[in-house]
């Protein structure tokens, strides 16, 4: 009996589709991490399989969306042009009219800080997570940031929209128009939560149950191909 043509080329191609990821796991996780950072419930939140699906994952929050509000801007239109976005995009003058072509997201690493305390009146679930440089070069972040126990890089989409300028505290709008950068999307959004920390996030977060303030502190370590992974899960101090 003859095997069928391609049949054996076929069958090592199924085979190194398989390793290259086995392998990247495996480098990601070998070596001193890259940074490691503790978050909480407001950061790391519980996503749960359903009935034939026993898994639990965390989905990852960001505060980005209240960067403004805090009176700050985390990225200049320097940073955003260098990423490739068109300069008239990211100008506070007046528009000129833009190529339909002109990009409005564009990839990029992203280094996110764990702010220490959220901002005065915010809610005590809001995530501290936030967005405060963005480039090209992941190990020039890091260098930037100086502080690789609250600093984290990942890889993201950038997103820029123009639109009225936020309202001062005494009301006053200043420019009718300016742009603002968000994060569209961070890479990966969810976490794997090892089979032997479940039971620990069982009874930290019990199923079917919520809570006012966060009840857990998830330990994350960022390996060599800046992946994230957890590594530890513990109950956080009232």
């Amino acid at each position: 009996m003859t095997s069928r043509p391609g049949f054996l080329p076929a069958a090592l191609l199924v085979v190194a589709a398989n390793l290259v990821p086995l392998a990247g796991w495996w480098w990601n996780r070998t070596g001193e991490p890259e940074a490691a950072i503790e978050l909480t419930e407001r950061e790391a939140q519980v996503m749960r399989g359903g009935e034939q699906n026993s898994s639990v994952r965390l989905r990852l929050l960001l505060g980005e969306d209240h960067v403004v509000e805090w009176g700050r801007r985390w990225i200049d239109s320097a940073g955003l042009v260098a990423l490739g976005f068109e300069a008239d995009r990211v100008s506070d003058l007046p528009p000129e009219p833009l190529s339909p072509r002109a990009p409005t997201r564009r990839p990029a690493w992203i280094l996110l800080r764990m702010e220490d305390t959220p901002p005065p009146g915010a809610s005590a679930m809001l995530p501290r997570l936030v967005p405060v440089a963005a480039g090209s070069d992941p190990s020039a972040l890091y260098r930037a940031s100086g502080d690789r126990g609250s600093h984290i890089v990942v890889r993201g989409v950038i997103r820029v929209r123009r639109g009225p300028r936020p309202r001062s505290p005494d009301g006053d709008s200043g420019s009718p128009d300016t742009w603002h950068a968000s994060v569209d999307l961070i890479t990966p959004w969810s976490l794997h939560l090892p089979r032997s920390l479940v039971p620990v996030m069982d009874h930290l977060a019990p199923p079917e149950s919520s809570a006012e303030s966060p009840r857990y502190l998830v330990r994350l370590a960022m390996g060599r191909m800046h992946l994230p992974r957890i590594t530890g899960v513990f109950p956080r101090a009232p």
